[in-house]
């Protein structure tokens, strides 16, 4: 074993030196990467981090795993059609809350983890799908793109998107190139994409039509099928994306089929994609495609462009279309041109023929999901479409590094300007009120208020509207353990309001808790030094 060892450990090294010798530049530029990325995703991570009610929860819920082993066979509920996730992002969670327990800050570091790590692979992987210049040009704009970092700074399920998706192109690509074998690995991401967003089921249908492609590449070729164990491969892979969705499944059956129904009332009930009307459904989605293409196109690339056209006069949204169509025409045309050649000049050794499949691959995932959101008649933003960011920084890489090396030098020198402007974040550092130091703080204040052993309740009220008060919840269930939830509101001795708007008129609200919360007199008003919260805390007449 340890020859094994050694030898395994050897040969990494002379492939580290073997690229040192042959790419000392981008070993540079990756290596700067891998350092300016850590930084942006990890420089004042607890002051500035985001744990908000949907944070809450699943820091709850995960909590409650190792505290209670209270096991989950389900994920997060998607705010459109009252559907369930996976539970696969839970325990991803899992491990790392359980290490920096109380506080939630562990998962945050994970993602983080997860997202500087794709930034090395996004260049690795890069190289054999597109090509080592567009890989290495791919990993800059990955590193400094401000949604992957503000998507890398806080614990989400979608903030893993762009990992998982990465893996399945990969290894989509592999499948189709190199050996069937690698359907495996499709199978695997595609279980695990779909347990952090149910966009992300765009990827799967990808994966689908590559793998139609294939039988239709090969259907009369009956000694490949025999040879490279191809439909083996094909049952295993799915064998391997039901198996990581069998809590979610046993869920399903348990109950119903809670989900099932709801993913098909999104298609008709909800109206979510289809209209009664055929024509009218058509209708909306070719004219919902423009507003796709500016989305998934430039809006993801150039998040800041708004603000910094704003004082113009251009027509922002058609500015939008127009650099999403340019791309999309763009790239069709780099694609249709060496295919062209291929077929006309077989010998020709101009033509990036190793490539090839991976810019199909890249390009029909970019149509399917033009396609797709557009008849999505449901907001979209920008968190559903993270798995597109490495399809889109490879197309833009592939693109400005075609043509002359002169070309090559000025497109490169304008992207590299536009997107620094349009990814430009001054404020990405700035302390946020409501860290996780001050909601302990706060906390830990109502735990003291509180008798030892009394049940209580909470509410939060301010411009989310989330009464429920996961984030607070999380830190008091470290605290103080007779929380109860609301449903058991009536039973509670003390109810605590956290009014973070500064002026709640509580005589007057329609918060359940508030309006049931039986012979409440105010007893008291609690406050930390220099912040705006202000709790109010209530006894139960009854319960005295």
């Amino acid at each position: 074993m340890i020859t094994n060892w050694k030898q395994y450990y050897r040969h990494w090294q002379q492939a580290a030196k073997n690229w040192w010798q042959e790419y000392p530049v981008s070993v540079i530029i990756v290596g700067f990467c891998l350092l300016a990325g850590s930084f942006l995703r990890l420089y004042r991570l607890p002051q500035t981090l985001m744990f908000m009610g949907d944070q809450g929860r699943d820091a709850l819920i995960v909590a409650d795993i190792f505290r209670q082993r209270d096991l989950v066979f389900i994920g997060p509920v998607t705010s459109v059609g009252n559907m369930y996730l996976g539970p696969f992002y839970y325990y991803f969670m899992l491990p790392w809350l359980m290490i920096s327990y109380p506080s939630p800050i562990g998962p945050v570091y994970a993602v983080a983890l997860v997202n500087i790590i794709t930034l090395g692979l996004v260049y690795f992987w890069g190289r054999q799908l597109v090509g080592e210049k567009a890989s290495l040009l791919a990993t800059v704009l990955m590193t400094f793109s401000a949604l992957a970092i503000n998507y890398s700074r806080f614990s989400w399920n979608p903030n893993l998107s762009i990992f998982f998706s990465l893996l399945m192109l990969y290894a989509l690509w592999r499948a189709l190139s190199l050996s069937p074998k690698n359907w495996l690995l499709v199978g695997l991401a595609a279980g695990l994409l779909i347990q952090l967003h149910y966009v992300n089921l765009i990827m799967v249908a990808v994966a689908g039509l590559a793998w139609l492609w294939q039988i239709f590449v090969h259907y009369r070729q009956k000694n490949w099928f025999v040879r490279t164990h191809f439909w083996r491969y094909s049952w295993l892979a799915c064998g391997i994306f039901v198996l990581t969705t069998i809590p979610l499944i046993l869920f399903d059956w348990r109950h119903g089929w809670l989900n099932l129904s709801a993913l098909g009332g999104i298609f008709t009930q909800e109206s979510s994609f289809a209209d009664r009307n055929i024509f009218m459904s058509v209708f909306t989605g070719v004219r919902g495609i423009f507003g796709r293409i500016a989305h998934i196109f430039t809006t993801l690339a150039l998040p800041n462009l708004e603000p910094l056209l704003r004082a113009t006069t251009i027509n922002i949204y058609w500015l939008r279309v127009s650099i999403g169509v340019a791309v999309m025409i763009a790239f069709g045309a780099l694609l249709i041109k060496h295919t062209r050649l291929a077929c006309s000049q077989p010998a020709n050794k101009n033509i990036d023929r190793q490539h090839w499949l991976s810019w199909w691959l890249l390009a029909g995932t970019a149509i399917i999901s033009v396609i797709a959101l557009a008849f999505y008649r449901h907001s979209i933003f920008d968190h559903y479409l993270l798995y597109f960011l490495p399809i889109l920084f490879f197309m833009i890489s592939v693109l400005v590094t075609q043509g002359t090396r002169s070309w090559q030098y000025l497109a490169v020198s304008v992207l590299l300007v536009t997107f620094g402007l349009g990814n430009y974040q001054p404020d990405i550092w700035k302390s946020q009120d409501n860290n996780l130091a001050n909601q302990s703080m706060l906390a830990k204040m109502i735990a003291t208020d509180l008798p030892a052993g009394n049940t209580y309740n909470l509410v939060l009220l301010d411009d989310s509207h989330d009464y429920y008060g996961s984030n607070y919840r999380y830190w008091l269930s470290t605290l103080r353990p007779q929380l109860l939830p609301p449903e058991l509101n009536a039973q509670a001795q003390h109810l605590f309001i956290i009014d973070a708007t500064g002026g709640a008129d509580l005589a007057t609200s329609d918060v359940y808790e508030i309006k049931t919360f039986p012979a409440a007199s105010s007893s008291s008003r609690l406050q930390l030094s220099n912040r705006p919260e202000v709790v109010y805390h209530w006894k139960n007449l009854y319960e005295q």
